[in-house]
């Protein structure tokens, strides 16, 4: 069990740590925003320090580093054998790869050529890592909020153009995962009958 929940760890690490590689190529559209009138200098600086004094915010760190110490237990089975993490590493580059590729072809076909490939994942890179806070279940409303915020207001693609690359992208994901529940059935005939075993 531990080692089950060792490897859920790790799998979303490894993923975060290929996504955390294109995060820089955001940067560029992050500083033109941030200089636009968008949003106004100080203002995120007063936020962080009213929400500095909460003692809700210091509570929710404490938990943070509790919950950070527990992984880095739990990775320490991966740290003394790191040749085990170099496939996973590269299988979620080919992931990445296709995610982007999947991104740009939908931009491609409705006309928007503006973005460059590495642009395209250094914002998809930001996508994922805001859809990774737990306020909704599987990132449902949350990724397409942020897909249209990244892209059209981020990126230059026009907002009705982010909308549907938002709803295509969930679409065409939830699609491509249907076949799997093909094995369900076999995956829990197999488990009832080692439980009777």
């Amino acid at each position: 069990g531990a080692v089950m929940a060792a490897s859920l760890v790790v799998d979303r690490l490894v993923g975060m740590s290929g996504m955390a590689v294109f995060l820089p190529f955001v940067f560029p559209s992050l500083m033109a925003y941030y200089k636009s009138e968008a949003i106004i200098p100080g203002q995120e600086l007063a936020f962080g320090a009213a929400a500095g004094e909460s003692s809700r915010l210091k509570k929710w760190v404490n938990k943070g580093k509790s919950i950070l110490l527990r992984i880095w237990r739990s990775m320490l089975i991966w740290v003394r054998k790191p040749r085990t993490l170099v496939l996973p590493f590269a299988a979620t580059f080919g992931h990445m790869l296709f995610t982007f590729s999947m991104v740009w072809v939908i931009l491609y076909g409705l006309g928007e050529n503006g973005l460059s490939f590495l642009t395209i994942g250094g914002l998809w890179a930001l996508v994922y890592f805001i859809t990774l806070i737990p306020i909704s279940i599987a990132g449902l409303g949350v990724q397409e909020l942020v897909i249209v915020f990244a892209y059209h207001t981020l990126g230059g693609v026009t907002e009705a153009h982010s909308l549907t690359l938002a709803l295509l992208f969930r679409t065409l994901m939830m699609l491509s995962s249907l076949p799997g529940a093909v094995f369900v059935p076999d995956i829990l005939n197999k488990r009832k009958k080692t439980g009777e075993n």
